[in-house]
């Protein structure tokens, strides 16, 4: 079931983001063995991940990377729980750790930006300031 606040107005895309989104929520939740902690969203878009999980985990306060604010579902911005900070994760390095990190489908844009040392870097600050798990993709069919 894919939640209409989160589709847009390119239905198709969405469609399949939205899908694609909620089976990785569904995997990442079933790997999650806590009931409260941090949660970063590395490149949550509009956030259908971070949407679900927070729908599923009552305890858990949740951050979003995201290059541009306007792109997040409103309900989710609106959210107490949730945080967002407006960068460019290729330039960008946070220094708070989280217990629990979704690096979903950003790296090729950083290889592809930035090159593949940088894209490396940030692969191994977000391992270095993730806790618990990192939940990665490379973006990549």
């Amino acid at each position: 079931m894919i939640r209409s606040e989160v589709l847009g107005e390119d239905s198709l895309y969405h469609s399949r983001h939205g899908r694609r989104s909620l089976l990785k929520a569904k995997t990442i939740l079933s790997r999650i063995d806590s009931t409260s902690g941090t949660f970063l969203d590395v490149g949550c878009n509009q956030g259908v991940v971070s949407m679900e999980l927070m729908s599923k985990l009552k305890g858990f306060d949740f951050t979003g990377i995201e290059l541009q604010e306007g792109t997040l579902n409103k309900v989710l911005k609106d959210d107490p729980r949730f945080q967002l900070i407006e960068a460019d994760v290729g330039k960008f390095s946070p220094i708070n750790s989280y217990d629990y990190i979704f690096y979903g489908a950003v790296h090729h844009h950083i290889v592809r930006d930035y090159g593949f040392n940088r894209a490396a870097e940030v692969f191994f600050w977000l391992c270095a300031i993730t806790n618990e798990k990192l939940f990665f993709e490379t973006g990549h069919l």
